[in-house]
């Protein structure tokens, strides 16, 4: 008996093989990168040949142009920064050190990338905003406005609040950070005047204690 042969179909040359396997895998490659994942702590600025397309504040999973657009992550969460601490004059000359704290957040996510982009220098023109305004309002006032043993006299927490309101504006307008808060820390005379303080303290807490104690002599004289 005669079998016919089928005779089977020529194989394609490998060079083609290997250049559709490469072209798939390049492919595949692009699709994974389409779906990008917003995280409920971030905002993101998607860019297309350095123009900003999008800005997304929801979380979740969004999509994107390979190979021409590009994501920027930023910091959606409350941030605290500890501000240097700074000497400064109050109306009636007296010098003080002031240690002041910020809470913060990125309130124009695009309005922050163009102008300040990193936390770094976004914390280091919050202290320049800080000082400023800092200086300007303590200079304005006596150290009685800030302490003092008088009731009533002493008004610090609306010093700061004013503080805080011109920081919060100025901060919103030119950079899209929202300050939530500005205090201060700690208020103390500089180093080198503290020993003159004390000795002021010393001398003044002297003159009370002879006042009674030249009170205590005259009541007992009158007793005795």
């Amino acid at each position: 008996y005669a079998m016919e042969v089928t005779p089977e179909p020529p194989k394609p040359p490998l060079r083609r093989r290997i250049a559709v396997a490469a072209a798939g895998a390049v492919l595949l490659l692009l699709i994974a990168r389409v779906p990008y994942v917003v995280d409920a702590t971030e905002y993101v600025v998607r860019t297309r040949f350095g123009r900003p397309v999008a800005v997304v504040t929801e979380p979740g999973l969004h999509a994107r142009v390979p190979l021409v657009d590009a994501v920027s992550r930023l910091d959606a969460r409350l941030l605290y920064f500890d501000a240097p601490s700074a000497e400064f004059l109050t109306n009636d000359k007296k010098n003080i050190v002031v240690a002041p704290f910020v809470l913060w957040r990125i309130e124009e996510p695009l309005k922050f990338l163009q102008t300040l982009v990193t936390r770094e220098s976004a914390e280091a023109r919050l202290a320049d905003l800080v000082a400023s305004e800092t200086g300007a309002a303590l200079g304005a006032v006596p150290f009685t406005r800030l302490v003092s043993a008088v009731a009533g006299e002493a008004d610090l927490s609306g010093v700061v609040a004013g503080i805080g309101a011109r920081v919060r504006a100025r901060a919103t307008a030119d950079y899209g950070v929202k300050v939530v808060d500005v205090r201060l820390k700690r208020i103390a005379f500089p180093e080198q005047n503290l020993l003159s303080v004390f000795g002021r303290m010393r001398s003044e807490l002297e003159r009370i204690a002879r006042r009674f104690r030249s009170e205590g002599e005259e009541a007992a004289l009158k007793i005795r």
